[in-house]
């Protein structure tokens, strides 16, 4: 299981060009382990406390991506809404993405 330390926490206390993240591991079992959704609350409190953007990792379905937006967490990675692409073909996907009907 992966493990917070005090270097991952400087993040929410110092402007940095790294945002925090909240690490994979623990978007993919928050759903159904109460603990790892517990340190998901407590890292968005931490970002709330100090006005930071804090990135999940591994965002994978619908449920864990609407389940993050609850917790205030607007900004994730993962095979959710895309898999990973070459940036060449990033820009007509994102025009066909923004014209299309899904939810943003």
């Amino acid at each position: 299981m992966p493990v917070v330390n005090s270097d991952d926490l400087v993040h929410f206390k110092r402007p940095s060009l790294e945002l925090p993240k909240i690490d994979r591991s623990f978007i993919q079992n928050m759903l159904a382990d109460r603990q790892h959704l517990a340190i998901v609350e407590g890292v968005m409190g931490l970002s709330k406390t100090f006005h930071c953007t804090v990135v999940a990792k591994g965002v994978e379905t619908d449920t864990q991506a609407q389940r993050l937006i609850e917790l205030g967490c607007f900004v994730g990675q993962g095979n959710n809404v895309t898999k990973a692409m070459p940036l060449s073909e990033l820009g007509a996907w994102m025009k066909e993405y923004t014209s299309s009907d899904r939810p943003t």
